[in-house]
């Protein structure tokens, strides 16, 4: 997990598209969610949310939750794919992008409507 986040937060020019860049704590945890068990897996969602905080700087919880919620949003999923399919990988780190990405729209709309 630390590798994945010294990784991510160096600069990766090349990987930039636009101003996003890749997630790779969320790929971490695609990997997590279809082979640790569900125990592991949410204790994975925690640290990887809370090493992203921290090197993120938007305070401490948003991306905990949003990979907590991710995961959990995985873990129902894995059941009904096929593990070792490269389908299956990107099914899930597409589901677990769109639930990160819902999570922070909405905690983004909820700082707006306050502020």
């Amino acid at each position: 997990a630390l590798v994945a986040l010294a990784v991510q937060v160096a600069p990766m020019a090349a990987l930039r598209l636009g101003e996003g860049r890749p997630d790779l704590l969320l790929v971490l945890l695609v990997f997590v969610a279809l082979h640790a068990p569900v125990s592991t897996a949410l204790y994975a969602a925690i640290v990887a949310g809370l090493l992203q905080d921290v090197a993120g700087h938007r305070g401490i919880g948003v991306y905990v939750v949003g990979y907590v919620m991710a995961m959990l949003a995985m873990l129902q999923l894995r059941s009904s794919l096929y593990r070792e399919s490269g389908i299956a990988h990107a099914t899930l780190a597409g589901v677990g992008a769109l639930v990160v990405v819902v999570w922070l729209l909405v905690r983004w709309a909820m700082y707006a409507i306050v502020a």
